[in-house]
């Protein structure tokens, strides 16, 4: 809930609480067999690097690093997936965004929304549309012409 809420330190202690209660080999530690605090600990972990969520079947929405607590300067993932079949890789380097890789699997039009960065530039195997936009709150939003099995690479300054 605090990923969702984009409070990163406050997810990262929650998280950090949560391992306590693990045992080394990742399964709980307390009485009885229990699996939910570890998938509670990966979905934790993925939320605070990437969200997504479809309000609309004909509207993917992804959001870039919405949660990253301040002592995590440098994050990165690669090739998790994300609703509207997309498969997506990131890099936060000095708490600036690096890049963004995502490749459509079903060819859905794709909005993405991304921490304060400059310039954003596509990079692929054509000239994407590369629209920027702002959410209801302000964050700024890009929209790509995504197609099926299509790659785009965000560059940010």
């Amino acid at each position: 809930m605090a990923a969702w809420l984009r409070d990163g330190d406050a997810a990262a202690v929650h998280l950090r609480n949560g391992g306590a209660y693990s045992t080394p080999s990742t399964f709980f530690g307390g009485v009885g067999p229990a699996v939910e605090s570890v998938l509670c600990q990966t979905i934790g972990t993925t939320e605070m690097v990437l969200q997504s969520a479809t309000h609309d079947p004909g509207e993917y929405f992804l959001r870039l690093f919405p949660a990253v607590p301040k002592d995590w300067p440098n994050v990165s993932f690669r090739n998790l997936r994300a609703e509207g079949a997309f498969e997506v890789s990131a890099r936060l380097q000095d708490k600036k965004l690096q890049y963004v890789r995502i490749k459509s699997l079903a060819g859905n039009a794709c909005r993405v929304e991304l921490p304060r960065v400059g310039a954003v530039r596509a990079v692929g195997s054509r000239k994407f549309t590369l629209q920027k936009t702002t959410s209801r709150y302000g964050r700024p939003v890009y929209e790509i012409d995504l197609k099926r099995g299509e790659t785009v690479l965000l560059l940010c300054n």
